[in-house]
């Protein structure tokens, strides 16, 4: 548990401490942020997507 907040802070903190003064590179790093969120979503659609029992959770649920 400790790995996968250090994985999640770590980026953060770097980010945080390392100004960043041109602007080519701050436009092309908020791209590529864009970018992998879109991938993130995607993969999360897709391992929705492959439970076999996702409508019967869906309606337990509400």
């Amino acid at each position: 548990m400790f790995s996968g907040m250090l994985f999640i802070f770590a980026p953060l903190v770097v980010g945080y401490l390392i100004p960043i003064s041109r602007a080519a590179l701050l436009e092309k790093i908020n791209q590529s942020t864009s970018y992998l969120i879109y991938v993130i979503l995607l993969l999360m659609g897709l391992s929705l997507a492959a439970l076999d029992n996702l409508s019967s959770n869906l309606q337990s649920i509400l």
